[in-house]
C-alpha cells in the first residue's frame, strides 16, 4: 500500500498509479466527470438498436392491417359473424323468454345458457351492426392480451414468432371473421397457466369455471389437476362454477339447463353429419371413411364398423393419454407448474378436442397456447429441430385444411376422405408430439427456468 504524504517519493508512484487508471478509463468510457468511478458499461450494437424497432414497427403495421381486413370482412360481408349470429339470437331469446336449443343443423346455438345470456347487455342495443363491431372489438383485444401475456414466458427471439404466428394460422383468422367464442377461450385457458403460473391457484379454478360455462370441454382439466392434489384451484373452480351455475337457472330457469343437457348428449352421440367433410375431429373422420356423406367417397359403408371404431379410438386415445401423464410425473411439485405439468396442461387440450364429435377449424386458436407451452422448452429438450419441424408441419396441416377442403369440394362430390383429413392429421400429430415428449423428458422434475425479461438480464445469465 502506498501512503500519502508530503515526500515526493511517495507521491510520485501514487500518482502514476492513477493517471494510468484514469487513462483506461477514458479509453473505455468516454469522459463523463459524473461517472468517473463508475464501472465501464457494454453498449448494444447499432445495427441491433436499428433493427428492433423496425421490426416492431413492421409488426405494428402488419396487425392494423389485419385487424382492419378481418374486421371489413366480419362486418360488411354474408360470410361474416355466422357463429356470433347464432350467438345473437339465443341471447335475444334469453330477453324474450324462448327456447335457446333448437336442434343441431345449421348455425345454431349449442353452448350452455351462460353465454347468450352475457350477451343480453349487447343484444338490448337494438343495432345488430353496433353488436357485431363491439363483439370483434371484445375478441381482438383477449387475442392481443393473450398473445401478449403469452410473449412475458417465453425467451426474447421467439417474441417475434409469437407476434407473427396469429396472422397466419387459420384458425385464428376464421374465429375473428365469424365471431366464434374460441378466442375467449383461449383467453381463458391461457388466464388459467399464467395464474398457476404466479402461484396464484384460486385465480386460475375460477378462470376455468367461467371456460368450462361458455364450452364445456375445459371441465376435463379438473381431472388432471385433481391428479395433480391442486386442492386450491379446484376449491376456486367449484365455488365459481356453483356461483354460475346460480346465475344461469335463476336468469333462464331449470328448464333451460335440462335443454342444454339433452343437446349436448345428442351431440355427443350424433355430432353434426351434414358437415362432417370439413370437421376435424376423429369422429368426423372415421366418418368420413364408414358413413355417407354428399362431399365425400367413403371407404364402406358401415354404421356399425363407424361405430365399433370409434369406441376403440376413444378407448385407446384415452388410454395413451392417461399412461402418459401418470408415466412422466406423479405429483405436482408444490414449488411451482414444471415442464412435465405444462406440457399435461397442453396434452389434456388437444385430446379433449381430438375427441369430441365436432371440431372446426375456428375452435383451434387455444391451439396458440399449446405451441407456446411445447416450444418455450425446446432448447432443454432432446432434438429441438425435430420439434421445430414437427410443430410446423402440425401448423401448416391445420392452415391449409379449410383451402384444401374449399378446392376438392367445389369440383367434385366424391372427394378422397383422406385428403379432406389434413387438419385432423394435423391435430392428431399435435398430440402425438405431445405423448412423445412427455414420455421421453428427464426422469428429475425440473421446474421451469425463469424468464429474462431484458437483454441485459439475458447477458448476465
Amino acid at each position: 500500500m502506498i501512503w500519502l504524504s508530503n515526500d515526493s517519493a511517495g507521491w510520485e508512484p501514487m500518482q502514476t498509479t492513477l493517471l494510468l487508471r484514469a487513462a483506461s478509463l477514458f479509453s473505455r468510457q468516454g469522459w463523463n466527470p459524473g461517472r468517473a468511478s463508475a464501472l465501464p458499461v457494454e453498449q448494444p450494437a447499432c445495427r441491433t438498436s436499428r433493427q428492433i424497432p423496425l421490426f416492431w414497427l413492421v409488426v405494428a403495421l402488419l396487425w392494423s392491417a389485419y385487424i382492419a381486413i378481418a374486421f371489413f370482412v366480419a362486418t360488411q360481408t354474408s360470410i361474416g359473424s355466422n357463429a356470433y349470429s347464432a350467438y345473437h339470437q339465443a341471447a335475444q331469446a334469453v330477453i324474450d323468454g324462448h327456447a335457446l336449443y333448437t336442434g343441431l343443423d345449421g348455425w345454431v346455438y349449442l353452448y350452455p345458457p351462460l353465454l347468450a345470456q352475457a350477451l343480453t347487455p349487447i343484444v338490448a342495443l337494438r343495432s345488430y351492426e353496433a353488436a357485431i363491431s363491439l363483439w370483434f372489438m371484445l375478441n381482438i383485444s383477449l387475442l392481443l392480451a393473450s398473445v401478449a401475456l403469452l410473449a412475458r414466458y417465453v425467451p426474447l427471439r421467439a417474441r417475434r414468432w409469437l407476434w407473427l404466428s396469429p396472422m397466419l394460422f387459420l384458425p385464428v383468422w376464421q374465429a375473428l371473421v365469424l365471431g366464434q367464442v374460441t378466442i375467449v377461450l383461449l383467453a381463458l385457458l391461457t388466464g388459467v397457466w399464467v395464474a398457476l403460473r404466479e402461484q396464484r391457484p384460486a385465480l386460475a379454478g375460477s378462470l376455468l369455471a367461467l371456460a368450462a360455462w361458455i364450452k364445456v370441454f375445459p371441465a376435463v382439466l379438473l381431472l388432471l389437476f385433481a391428479w395433480h392434489r391442486n386442492w386450491r384451484l379446484l376449491a376456486g373452480t367449484i365455488v365459481t362454477g356453483l356461483m354460475l351455475l346460480l346465475v344461469q337457472i335463476v336468469i333462464s330457469g331449470p328448464a333451460t339447463l335440462v335443454g342444454f343437457i339433452r343437446t349436448l348428449f345428442d351431440l355427443i352421440q350424433n355430432g353434426q353429419p351434414a358437415a362432417n367433410y370439413e370437421n376435424l375431429s376423429l369422429f368426423a373422420f372415421l366418418s368420413r371413411l364408414f358413413a355417407e356423406n354428399q362431399f365425400v367417397d367413403p371407404l364402406l359403408i358401415s354404421p356399425s364398423l363407424l361405430s365399433i371404431s370409434r369406441l376403440v379410438s376413444l378407448v385407446g386415445i384415452v388410454g395413451i393419454t392417461g399412461y402418459a401423464i401418470v408415466r412422466a410425473q406423479k405429483r405436482q411439485p408444490a414449488s411451482g407448474i414444471g415442464w412435465r405439468s405444462e406440457l399435461q396442461y397442453a396434452l389434456v387440450i388437444v385430446t379433449v378436442l381430438l375427441m369430441g364429435s365436432t371440431l372446426w377449424v375456428s375452435g383451434l386458436p387455444p391451439l396458440l397456447l399449446v405451441y407456446v407451452l411445447i416450444l418455450r422448452h425446446q432448447n432443454q429438450l432432446a432434438r429441438p429441430r425435430l420439434i421445430n419441424w414437427w410443430c410446423g408441419l402440425t401448423f401448416w396441416l391445420i392452415t391449409l385444411h379449410q383451402p384444401i377442403v374449399l378446392l376438392l369440394t367445389s369440383n367434385t362430390r366424391d372427394a378422397d376422405p383422406l385428403l379432406l383429413s389434413g387438419g385432423f392429421f394435423g391435430v392428431l400429430l399435435l398430440w402425438v408430439l405431445l405423448i412423445r415428449l412427455l414420455l421421453t423428458l428427464p426422469s428429475t422434475d425440473t421446474i421451469a427456468p425463469p424468464v429474462l425479461h431484458s437483454r441485459r438480464a439475458r447477458r448476465a445469465a
